[in-house]
């Protein structure tokens, strides 16, 4: 079935599970965990709607059959370990599908983050509660070389999963474990609503790298692989689309809106938007106009990305020629994307530049794990320096601003961010509205009532 706007219940893959006993002791968050866990290993079959069901026994789970959208596969599967932990995660992954409303791709984000974290630090199931404020500090150690938001969201979602132990498997043995995190977590919170006013990309960074996305596109000498890079780049820093509506675009999508007056013709793409669309099967429908730029690179992907759309039986736009899955995936826009600076790090200040360009994103470390190309072209101790695709949006954001735009025309029709540091926002800032703190944490598991029982939402 095609996800369109008249779909208008994205979340029928869960809303239309049989309400059996579990279904609705999960959805209202009243049981008791362990009791739970030994249901679910002797019943282990969950029937979902759309005829998709889970079989909480199974090591994987494929969950990639509940949508049509352009979301690569391998983010709706998630192999657990066949361990006390990984059935305790499953419960958690479960609670958020049903009690949540979680994406699936998310709830099995917050899954691999938290089982990756607790097996480096050698934590079981039934170590899980028995964790302590020193475990952790270790593990912190142990990630300080990685960015902040990385270290951040483990702990975030590490305490979630703790929370939600201590809710339903009888509380977490050190007291000082929740507060330690909690801490964390609002520290953490208070420092992204400092820092996530993102700031545009100054022109001496961006300039030298438009001109390298331009020759690269048309050069037959680079590879396919960062040619494709090099045109998706440029289409985001002059449209200022998010990383995964860039991916949903499809071939056709096109428009022309004729003039009239003596005005010019206007060139506009049709795009797919997922924020603020709840759910796996949703989407909104959006335009983003085109400049002469932004048009020269939608007309290459169209046409030198064809032979590859035809190979693997997709209207993606992105396509390459090495790629195995129908979708072309966010994050390997991301990872080409990364290749393409570093290539041409003679004539992109990318590399240790991060006194220069404090507005962009540096981490040291970044060899790591990447190949032996990365690793000949950056070295272990290396600042890698570069936007993130998000600054796209907000350098185009602030020269529409900066060019006398109309702030409601951008935040209607464009849905465009806005680097707060410089031009103000339409809408009301975060703290006139909630701290980031109670909104982030509005939605925290039930807590147990006095009489033993849990409390439904």
């Amino acid at each position: 079935m095609l996800a369109t706007k008249l779909d208008q219940n994205p979340w029928r893959v869960v809303d239309e599970a049989p309400a059996s006993a579990r279904v609705v002791s999960i959805r209202s968050m009243m049981f008791d965990g362990e009791a739970m866990l030994a249901d679910l290993r002797l019943n282990p079959t969950i029937p979902l709607g759309l005829g998709v069901t889970i079989d909480f026994n199974d090591e994987e789970w494929d969950l990639s059959s509940i949508t049509d959208l352009p979301i690569p596969p391998t983010t709706l599967r998630m192999t657990f370990p066949r361990t006390d932990l990984g059935d305790i995660v499953k419960l958690h992954t479960l609670c958020c599908l049903f009690w949540r409303r979680t994406k699936v791709q998310t709830a099995f984000n917050y899954a691999r983050t938290c089982i990756i974290a607790l097996e480096a630090m050698g934590i079981d199931g039934r170590g899980l509660r028995l964790m302590t404020v020193e475990d952790y500090e270790r593990r912190r150690a142990a990630i300080s070389h990685m960015s902040f938001s990385h270290q951040t969201t483990e702990a975030r979602r590490l305490y979630r999963l703790l929370r939600f132990c201590d809710t339903y498997f009888g509380g977490v043995a050190d007291p000082e474990l929740l507060p330690f995190f909690d801490r964390i977590s609002k520290e953490a919170a208070r420092k992204i609503d400092f820092m996530s006013g993102h700031e545009a990309i100054p022109d001496d960074y961006l300039d030298p790298l438009v001109a390298v996305c331009k020759r690269v596109m048309h050069d037959p000498a680079s590879s396919n692989r960062l040619r494709v890079a090099a045109a998706a780049t440029l289409l985001a820093s002059q449209v200022g689309l998010r990383s995964a509506e860039l991916v949903a675009l499809e071939e056709g999508a096109l428009r022309v809106s004729k003039g009239f007056g003596g005005q010019p013709d206007l060139d506009y793409i049709d795009f797919k938007t997922f924020k603020g669309a709840k759910g796996n099967r949703n989407y909104k429908e959006a335009h983003a106009a085109l400049n002469a730029t932004a048009l020269e690179a939608y007309l290459w992907l169209e046409e030198n990305c064809r032979d590859a759309r035809e190979r693997l039986g997709t209207r993606s736009l992105i396509a390459t020629e090495k790629q195995k899955g129908r979708y072309y995936s966010s994050s390997s826009l991301v990872d080409s994307y990364h290749a393409l600076l570093l290539t041409h790090a003679d004539e992109i200040p990318c590399i240790n530049t991060q006194d220069r360009f404090p507005q962009l994103t540096a981490t040291t470390g970044f060899s790591r794990g990447k190949g032996p190309m990365i690793t000949r072209l950056i070295g272990p101790d290396d600042h890698f320096v570069r936007p993130s695709f998000h600054q796209f949006r907000v350098t185009v954001a602030t020269k529409l601003y900066e060019a006398g735009v109309d702030l409601r025309y951008t935040s209607t029709w464009e849905a465009m961010p806005w680097d707060r540091r410089g031009a103000p926002s339409p809408r009301p800032t975060r703290s006139s509205r909630t701290s980031p703190t109670t909104r982030r944490h509005a939605r925290t598991w039930p807590r147990s009532s006095p009489t033993g029982t849990r409390s439904p939402r």
